[in-house]
Formats: structure tokens, C-alpha cells, sequence
């Protein structure tokens, strides 16, 4: 338990417990004086126990009592008179989460030669939110003061990006690797939720277009500040992620159109590989994974340019035997399907998202026609005269091949837009169609018009 007092007056503590047995925790220290913009670690150590609480729930609770001392007392001056209610001390109620965990067992031999343990796997390790190394994952968690120590305190210097959800630093291991520390915001009640559901989430993706989680950092501090003129103690929480550092940053700094920026064989790769990504996460055994939050600005490159999906503070598990009907639509306006705004979700929400990323790739922008029967037929040969232009200036290009190429982008990106979600290409489908191996004729033809359609229930 981390106590930091963040005032500029001595503090002393002493902690107490209300678990029954004198021995049954040892805290270490149990008082002590914290100094000014100081912190004082307590270990608090359970005794072993013969058997667990029912249930598994630990009803310990821990008291922690302050009050404000002069400078140069010390540990030896703390009595139990300066806690009493009548000196203005503070007592904060402080219940710690405890894991139990069997003790070893020798393995029982069978007829085999095989051997076995005696106790079977306990389930109620398979509730818990912890990462075991017979996992065979990396991940792991990170101090607070570690990544403080390789982000340079978190100075301004070494931020990588900013948005609604905190800031993003740039962090120095010791061996020189660079990684991305993610440092949320904690002002809304959805914040911890939503870092809990991220690192579950990272923990299961392994795939070249899904951003790779390298640890995370879930930290409380009994934080010592002075509130309406009194002393008090507060929990403060923060929760980072640490991710693999892209250099190229975000996919929203290479949006333009066809006269700057990316050439058009960068530009197909990024739509494949976003497409390649968005379809693991779709095809997830059982359960598709939807990103719900799917835009450029959710899109890293790395230094060769290849692109990754990131944050997925906001996605959810499919049920494929149900739509989820939900009242919070969190997300990013421009990229929200029509029926994502009347609180329905499907994977189709995320199709959507994608053919106005396509559209972005190839146009620069997101003034796109809805239908594409007929508006549409100058809008595709707009861009195609733009792309003409600029493909024909440099060498090496097929004109034909890649025009058509650009052709069928455009079009499986109007087909994504489809304001009806039944009339939208599963990913699958996607990726036939960008390899030319799937007819886009039925959903062209079965596109409605922007007169035409309706509101769905």
C-alpha cells in the first residue's frame, strides 16, 4: 500500500485492521511520519491460513488513521493519544483486494508412468482478471515508478499523442527499446471499465494488424492532501497501458488525396491490411470481437508503413445469436453507422467504419454519394481522372490494372456505407472482393437510394 502525502506539513499514520486473530496479518511498518511531497510504502502480509473464506472474499478491512504533526517528530513520539477523534485525525476504511493460492501438492504417479496433481485446477482461478505464466503470454504488469523512471516522469517532451482517453508517451527501456505508454484519463466513471475491457481484450489478439500489448500498470496510492481545510487521505488510480511503439504514428496524419501524400501502392496496402485485421477480430471462435471505435486516428503504422488496429477501449464481444441493443453510443461521429446512433449493434457497425476509411484513403475526405446505382457513377470517375493524373507522372505503374484496382476500392467503399447494415459485405467478402475473387454485382444492384431507404426497426 502506497501512502503519499502531497502537502507541505508532516504527516503521521497508523494502520489497524478489524481482521479477528492478532497475528493474522503482519504490516510493515504499522506507523510511521510521511515528510512533505513524500511516500511511505506499508506491506501488509497475511499469515498463512488453513483454509480460504467462503467464497473467496476477504472481509478484512484495514484503518488507516492521520493527523498532521510538527516537523522533527518522530516515530518514537507517535502515541495513541494523537489519534483520538478530539485532534482532528483522519481515519480512512481501506479494503485490499487478497488472492489465495493452494499449496503445492506432490504429483500423484499413475500405472502410466504419467503424473498427475492430486488437487484438480481450482475454478475459481478461471474467474479471476490475472495473466498466469502457463499462459505462455508476455504480458506482464509495470510499476507506476517504473514507468515514471522511462518516461521521464511523464514530461511533455515525450508525448506522442493526445485524445479523449489521456495522453500517449514515449518510454525508454533499458535496453533502448521504445514503447508506448498509455496513460488514461480517470475523470469518468467508464475510464477503468473501459482499461479493463482493453487489457482482457490485447491479452487474446496476436495477429501482424492489431497493435500488441507489452504490459499494463494498475495502481492505487492513498494520496495525503488537505480537502476544505482538513486533513484527509484519498485513493488515487491509474491505469496504463504499454504498447509497441510505431514511429509513424497514426494513419489521420496521411489522409489526403490523390495529388499528396501516399502513393497508391502504400495506400492498397493499408486498406488490405486494415482489412485483414478487422477480419481476425470478426472471426474470433464463438465470439467476433466488434471495435466499435474503428478511424485513422485508430490506426498506427510502423516504419514500414504497415498498419495496425489500436484501442479497443470501446469494443465489445459479439453474441452472434443476438443484436446488442445499447444506450451508450460512444464513439466518433463521421464513423458511426446510422443504426450504432439508435443504439444497434453488429459487426456490420464496423464495416461501416472501414468504407469511410477506404473512402479517406483514396479521396482525402468523406464527402461520399449514397447511392451507388447512380450519383455515384461521377464520383467514381472524378477520382479516377484525379488518380489518372498523377499515376500516368510517375513510372513503373501498370495504368490499366491499378485504375482498376482503385475502381474497386472505391466501390466496396460506397458499398460499406450502405445506411442499411443487411446490405453491408461481411469481411470475408471484403477480402474477395479487394483480391477480385468476389462480384460486387448483387450489392450494387441491390444498393438502395438515398430516396429509397428506410429506417430499420
Amino acid at each position: 500500500m502506497h501512502m503519499t502525502n502531497i502537502t507541505d506539513d508532516y504527516v503521521a499514520f497508523k494502520v489497524k485492521t478489524n481482521a479477528s486473530g492478532i497475528k493474522k496479518y503482519q504490516v510493515q511498518p504499522n506507523n510511521g511520519i510521511v515528510p512533505p511531497r513524500s511516500t511511505i510504502h506499508v506491506i501488509l502480509t497475511m499469515q498463512k491460513q488453513k483454509e480460504a473464506p467462503p467464497d473467496m472474499q476477504c472481509k478484512d478491512i484495514f484503518l488507516v488513521q492521520s493527523v498532521v504533526v510538527r516537523e522533527g517528530t518522530s516515530v518514537e513520539d507517535i502515541t495513541t493519544e494523537m489519534f483520538k477523534k478530539d485532534a482532528g485525525n483522519v481515519v480512512d476504511a481501506v479494503k485490499l483486494k487478497v488472492v489465495y493460492v493452494l499449496p503445492p501438492q506432490p504429483p500423484l504417479h499413475l500405472q502410466d508412468g504419467s503424473k498427475q496433481s492430486l488437487l484438480p485446477h481450482p475454478s475459481w482461478l478461471d474467474r479471476g482478471n490475472m495473466n498466469y505464466q502457463d499462459t505462455g503470454s508476455t504480458q506482464h504488469h509495470m510499476t507506476l515508478q517504473h514507468l515514471k523512471d522511462i518516461t521521464n516522469n511523464f514530461c511533455k517532451e515525450r508525448i506522442l499523442g493526445k485524445g479523449g482517453f489521456g495522453v500517449v508517451y514515449k518510454g525508454v527501456l533499458g535496453n533502448g527499446k521504445m514503447i508506448a505508454v498509455k496513460k488514461l484519463v480517470q475523470a469518468i466513471s467508464s475510464s477503468q471499465e473501459q482499461f479493463e475491457n482493453e487489457v482482457n481484450l490485447l491479452m487474446e489478439l496476436k495477429h501482424p494488424n492489431i497493435v500488441q500489448l507489452v504490459g499494463y500498470c494498475y495502481e492505487t496510492q492513498h494520496l495525503h492532501n488537505i480537502y476544505e481545510g482538513k486533513s484527509i487521505f484519498a485513493w488515487n488510480t491509474e491505469c496504463l497501458l504499454c504498447l509497441e511503439c510505431l514511429p509513424k504514428g497514426s494513419l489521420e496524419n496521411y489522409i489526403s488525396d490523390a495529388s499528396s501524400g501516399l502513393d497508391w501502392p502504400t495506400r492498397y496496402k493499408i486498406i488490405e491490411e486494415i482489412s485483414r485485421g478487422l477480419q481476425y477480430l470478426h472471426d474470433q471462435d464463438g465470439c467476433p470481437i466488434i471495435h466499435l471505435d474503428l478511424k485513422p486516428a485508430n490506426i498506427l503504422l510502423d516504419e514500414n508503413m504497415t498498419a495496425k488496429i489500436t484501442d479497443f477501449g470501446l469494443s465489445r464481444l459479439y453474441d452472434q445469436s443476438k443484436t446488442i441493443h445499447t444506450a451508450n453510443t460512444s464513439g466518433t461521429l463521421g464513423y458511426m453507422p446510422p443504426e450504432y446512433l439508435r443504439g444497434i449493434i453488429t459487426p456490420m457497425s464496423d464495416i461501416f467504419s472501414l468504407g469511410v476509411i477506404i473512402m479517406e484513403l483514396i479521396t482525402g475526405h468523406r464527402d461520399y454519394p449514397y447511392d451507388i446505382r447512380e450519383s455515384s457513377m461521377f464520383f467514381i470517375e472524378l477520382e479516377l481522372q484525379k488518380w489518372k493524373s498523377v499515376l500516368q507522372k510517375e513510372p513503373g505503374y501498370s495504368l490499366e490494372e491499378d485504375c482498376q484496382r482503385i475502381k474497386r476500392c472505391i466501390q466496396i467503399g460506397l458499398i460499406c456505407v450502405n445506411p442499411e447494415r443487411t446490405k453491408r459485405p461481411t469481411m470475408k467478402k471484403i477480402i474477395d472482393m479487394l483480391q477480385g475473387l468476389e462480384s460486387m454485382s448483387w450489392y450494387i444492384s441491390n444498393e438502395l437510394s438515398n430516396h429509397d431507404s428506410k429506417a430499420e426497426p
